[in-house]
């Protein structure tokens, strides 16, 4: 299997990231006094994504199983209240 590299997990990430609403054009691009920074939040993430891509690419589908369904607390509890 052949991984995204830096570069396209890094414009992956910014993409949503600003999907999501998160801006990070408000942190400086690289400060080392700087509490976060445009640098480190991306290293982050993509070391998060190459460390899960493994686990998530080895997934079995089965295309017969029912995906699992999240639900919010909130409607959680009209189902069963």
């Amino acid at each position: 299997m052949n991984y995204p590299s830096d570069a396209e997990l890094d414009r992956f990430i910014r993409t949503r990231l600003q999907l999501l609403g998160i801006d990070l054009s408000v942190l400086p691009e690289e400060d080392a006094d700087a509490p976060a920074d445009q640098a480190r939040v991306v290293a982050a993430v993509r070391r998060l994504l190459r460390d899960q891509m493994p686990v998530v690419s080895d997934f079995p589908l089965d295309p017969i199983s029912v995906p699992p369904v999240l639900y919010t607390s909130a409607l959680s509890g009209r189902l069963h209240g």
